[in-house]
C-alpha cells in the first residue's frame, strides 16, 4: 500500500486432500505484491475436492487482487 502498487497476482497452487495449500508458484503479477500474495494464500483453507466420494488433491490457479 505504501508503494501505491496495485494489481492481480496469479498463483498456481496445489490443494491437498485436507484442503491445505501445499505447493505454490507465481504465474504473473507485480513483483512487489508476489510475496504478500503467497503469504496470504499459505493461510487459506479450502473444502477438500471430492472424486468418487474420496478427497483428492487438485491444482488450480488462484488470483489475489490488490486494489484500492
Amino acid at each position: 500500500m505504501q508503494a501505491n502498487v496495485q494489481g492481480d497476482v496469479k498463483i498456481q497452487a496445489t490443494i491437498d486432500e485436507t484442503g491445505r495449500v501445499t505447493k505454490m508458484k507465481v504465474v504473473s503479477g507485480p513483483a512487489l505484491l508476489q510475496h504478500a500474495a503467497m503469504d496470504a494464500l499459505r493461510q487459506w483453507r479450502y473444502a477438500p475436492s471430492i472424486l468418487d466420494e474420496k478427497p483428492v488433491a487438485v491444482d488450480m490457479v488462484v488470483t489475489i487482487r490488490f486494489h484500492r
